[in-house]
């Protein structure tokens, strides 16, 4: 297995002058933070209690949706503006046009990177399809498979997605669960992609995430995941968690040892409490070597562990049948 960080300076803690960053911040420190996780981990508990074997991703999910539900906002999830008012809920809609222009930047970091037209890609905790919704549009017809643990987040993605695009694109998706997660590595997609999922996965469950990621792959697919990064594991709210680069890769390291790992920065907002960054994996050294940014990839061609490994790129992939499933 073989590493490479790609490392950059913390940025300072911008400062939060306007009231609502004020209470966020509030609630996300010190003993607001320690409170609100300790209302989450019990509330977790007495859902468990109706829903054995249960993660807490699932948790997370359906706390999500029942908010939504109730007209509330999320910051990646809704597809209403984030806390406007006074309230978090009551939260206005967004306009077309106004959800077109989300998730751009993640977006074009694929786009400037190697994604192809062509390409199977694999939208894992695709969400309300913030950035699925420029996967879909740039790829061949039935190119996008969109997964998540509750459905009724793409629908409300798919509602703001012009009708035409929809029609020729041809998307996919299914909920979550060991059934679909077996059609899904059917596809044989070329990228397995998670921007917003990780940092709502505590770090006991890590495994069961990086196995569900893994399962998807074949011989030349590559996988990328953002995260939030800290020296050391941290839980940074109520229902978020920073992770450590080393406890990533031990884990991948677990679930399958022939993974070539680079971590490279996300070139997230300056500013921010952590950072994100990238985890860019595969098991072929070449196909992931194609995925890194120019100062690693040089990096990479100086490194011997990826360059003694080569792979081949996939075959045709079989698509899957119906729209959502």
């Amino acid at each position: 297995m073989t590493v490479h960080i790609e490392e950059r300076p913390i940025g300072r803690v911008a400062s939060r002058t306007r009231p609502k960053k004020f209470i966020i911040g509030r609630l996300e420190r010190g003993w607001g933070r320690n409170l609100a996780a300790l209302a989450t981990d019990f509330g977790f508990a007495l859902w468990r209690i109706r829903h054995r074997n249960a993660s807490f991703a699932q948790f997370y999910a359906h706390l999500a949706a029942a908010r939504l539900a109730r007209g509330g906002a999320h910051k990646t999830l809704a597809t209403r503006r984030y806390w406007t008012g006074l309230s978090p809920l009551g939260a206005s809609l967004l306009d077309t046009a106004e959800f077109r222009k989300r998730g751009w930047k993640e977006f074009d970091w694929f786009l400037r990177r190697n994604l192809r037209c062509d390409m199977t890609c694999i939208d894992y905790g695709c969400g309300n399809l913030r950035i699925g919704q420029h996967f879909i549009e740039y790829l061949e017809a039935r190119r996008y498979l969109g997964l998540d643990i509750i459905d009724s987040f793409y629908r409300d993605g798919l509602t703001m997605i012009d009708g035409k695009i929809i029609s020729r694109s041809q998307p996919r998706f299914l909920v979550i669960s060991d059934e679909a997660l077996q059609r899904a590595s059917a596809a044989r997609a070329d990228l397995i992609f998670a921007t917003t999922v990780i940092q709502h996965v505590p770090p006991q469950e890590l495994t069961m995430f990086f196995g569900n990621v893994i399962g998807l792959m074949h011989e030349t697919s590559v996988a990328i995941v953002h995260y939030k990064t800290a020296l050391v594991s941290a839980r940074i709210g109520a229902t978020a968690w920073a992770h450590s680069p080393v406890s990533l890769i031990s884990v991948i390291a677990c679930v399958d040892p022939q993974m070539h790992v680079r971590i490279e920065d996300a070139a997230d907002k300056t500013g921010a409490r952590h950072r994100r960054e990238v985890l860019i994996f595969s098991r072929s050294a070449a196909m992931l070597h194609e995925w890194l940014g120019q100062s690693s990839a040089a990096d990479a061609r100086e490194s011997e562990g990826l360059s003694v490994f080569t792979g081949e790129r996939a075959q045709t992939e079989a698509p899957l049948h119906g729209l959502i499933a």
